[in-house]
Order: structure tokens, then C-alpha cells, then sequence
């Protein structure tokens, strides 16, 4: 009588087996992986990924260098999610002559980069980067508000805000404080905001 042989076991998947499975099957079962990573890969991008809007504004005679600068995320229960950054400093009063110079200073650089003054616009935007808009008034010796210059016909779509806020401390008044902020709304958010 002759011996059976048995099949050795190599670790390897066998190639024949793997072809017995219908194409269609694999196609099934393919597509929507790849679609869904896909997806998750691009909701990233476009939603998840940090967009801060940070601004290199060179610091002026007198001004202390920017302290610190904060970026975090602000986002209400499965509602809009808004990218802050923020940078605060002082500016010694013997340098600093008056809010008009200071404010003069930043103005420059935002207007050459785009951004223009729209004071009170959408109520009060700078209360979510900038919480001192709370105790000082919007406009001239207080807070103003830029927008980027191609949103200023929107009148839904609100996009990124940049708040500065300068003010004399009645505790120091050897100092102006100066607080630079930006709130960027998330795309989605965005999306939501013009849809209404």
C-alpha cells in the first residue's frame, strides 16, 4: 500500500484559494473601504486640520515683544468649530503716544496684506479671541475689527476676523495693553453660515 502524501503547511497564503473569490465580491467589499478612507482623509483636511490665520506684525518702537502667543480651538457641542490665535503686549506710554499711533502701526500692515476695518459689522466678534472687548468700546480707543477685503460684500458668509484691541490700564497707566487676535471659522462652519 502506498503512502498518502500530506500537504506541508508553509505560512503562506495559497494563491488558489484567494482567486476563487469572485472578482465582484472583491469589488464589493473594496470600493467602499477605499471611499471611505477617502472621506475620512479629506474631512482632515479640510475640517479637523488646525487653519489658524497668524499674523507677523513687526512689534514697534516702545512695544514689548509679543508676550505669548495662544492657539486653540473653540467648538460647542457638535456645533461650529472656530480657530483662535492670539498675542498680547505693551506698549510703554513714553513711546506710544496715543491709541491713533498704535493702532496707525497695525493698520499698515493689515491694510498691505489685505485686511480692512469694519467696525461692529456682525455685533460683536472679538468677544470669543479677545474678552477684554467686554469692558472697552468698539471703534476709536477701544477695539476694531478687519475682515479680509474680498468678504466685504458677503453679507451671510463672514470668514476670518482679525481683532485688535488697544487700551490704557487705569492700574498701569504707564502702559497701553494691545491684544492681536484671529477667529476663523472651520470650512464646514463657514458652509453652514452662508447657507443661512
Amino acid at each position: 500500500m502506498e503512502k498518502s502524501e500530506v500537504p506541508k503547511k508553509t505560512g503562506r497564503i495559497d494563491l488558489q484559494t484567494f482567486r476563487k473569490v469572485p472578482r465582484w465580491l472583491l469589488f464589493l467589499v473594496g470600493i467602499p473601504l477605499i471611499c471611505s478612507g477617502l472621506c475620512g482623509i479629506t474631512y482632515w483636511l479640510v475640517e479637523l486640520r488646525p487653519q489658524y490665520v497668524e499674523l507677523n506684525i513687526p512689534k514697534m518702537d516702545g512695544m514689548i515683544s509679543w508676550g505669548y502667543t495662544e492657539r486653540s480651538i473653540l467648538q460647542w457641542d457638535d456645533g461650529p468649530r472656530i480657530y483662535l490665535w492670539r498675542q498680547e503686549s505693551l506698549c510703554a506710554v513714553a513711546s506710544c503716544k496715543s491709541w491713533q499711533e498704535i493702532w496707525g502701526h497695525f493698520d499698515r500692515y493689515l491694510n498691505k496684506e489685505g485686511w480692512i476695518r469694519v467696525d461692529g459689522r456682525f455685533g460683536t466678534p472679538c468677544s470669543i479671541s479677545a474678552p477684554e472687548t467686554e469692558f472697552i468700546d468698539i471703534g476709536d480707543n477701544g477695539y476694531v475689527v478687519y475682515i479680509q477685503e474680498n468678504q466685504q460684500q458677503n453679507t451671510y458668509c463672514q470668514g476670518p476676523e482679525i481683532c485688535l484691541a488697544i487700551w490704557q490700564d487705569t492700574e498701569s497707566p504707564k502702559y497701553f495693553q494691545i491684544v492681536l487676535s484671529s477667529n476663523n471659522p472651520s470650512y464646514f462652519t463657514e458652509v453652514g453660515r452662508c447657507i443661512g
